[in-house]
């Protein structure tokens, strides 16, 4: 009997409020440093000991860090969520995501502690996942922590999502170094068999 156990479409939503709520810590601190380093302008004209001249310079210049960390943040999470998101919701609507049926072979589960991921494939597939992984899209609750993956052998159907990526970062392409080449399978709907 074939039993749908996660189905991540019903969780999609712009990401906006994840983004927002994410940074907004770190946009309110770098306001209010930056509100402490105007008020406290008159004491670095005034101030008594160097101490507090130290301090008045130390929220200056701490400010516009912590600003540009949380527009930094802001910016790749909403960048990166909103693309996400986008290819989920057209590939979901198109129906041209890809679907495996089969067995779990070589499923490594992931150690309650974390410190590695949870794999398996299912053919020639292979996934990858974990709890620790911040992740609003895709499947990712391993065995320690009531996942429904199980044990090799277990038969599946899985709605999945290839992405292709370069495995460097954008500054080690620009020197023309080779970068691999990799596949990320994302989970969209699992279903299992008993």
């Amino acid at each position: 009997m074939e039993r749908l156990v996660y189905d991540g479409t019903t969780y999609l939503h712009f990401p906006w409020i994840d983004s927002i709520v994410f940074s907004l810590i770190f946009i309110l601190i770098g306001i209010y440093l930056r509100y402490r380093k105007v008020y406290h302008l008159a004491c670095l004209r005034h101030a008594m000991d160097k101490r507090a001249e130290f301090r008045c310079k130390f929220i200056g210049v701490l400010a516009p860090i912590f600003l540009f960390i949380a527009l930094l943040i802001f910016g790749t999470k909403l960048y990166r969520d909103t693309k996400v998101f986008f290819s989920l919701t057209s590939a979901t609507e198109e129906k041209t995501y890809h679907t495996i049926t089969g067995r779990i072979n070589n499923f490594v589960p992931m150690p309650y502690t974390g410190h590695m991921e949870e794999s398996f494939d299912v053919g020639d597939v292979s996934f990858h996942y974990s709890d620790y992984v911040i992740n609003n899209y895709f499947f990712n609750q391993t065995k320690s922590h009531g996942g429904p993956i199980r044990e090799n052998g277990q038969k599946v159907k899985i709605d999945y999502m290839s992405f292709d990526y370069t495995g460097c970062l954008p500054l080690v392409e620009y020197f023309g170094l080779q970068c691999p080449q990799l596949t990320d399978n994302k989970i969209i709907k699992l279903w299992t068999y008993e």
